[in-house]
């Protein structure tokens, strides 16, 4: 199953251009209330910036650096 939580018109271009084909890549992105207990995590300043680490790492890997 495919659940899409953002940017949802991409991603629904995405999956009708690559539906049917054979995997090569799966990039699961997670995030757990665990990551929200102040000083366990050096990513992310905040415990609510690390609700976005998993998205951010995702994107710098499909865009690189951006600007």
């Amino acid at each position: 199953m495919i659940q899409i939580y953002t940017q949802l018109s991409q991603a629904y271009r995405w999956l009708q251009q690559y539906q049917g084909h054979p995997p090569i890549l799966a990039c699961i992105l997670g995030f757990t209330a665990t990551g929200l207990i102040p000083g366990i995590s050096a990513a992310g300043a905040t415990p609510e910036d690390r609700k976005y680490t998993a998205i951010a790492d995702a994107e710098f890997l499909v865009n690189g650096i951006m600007p």
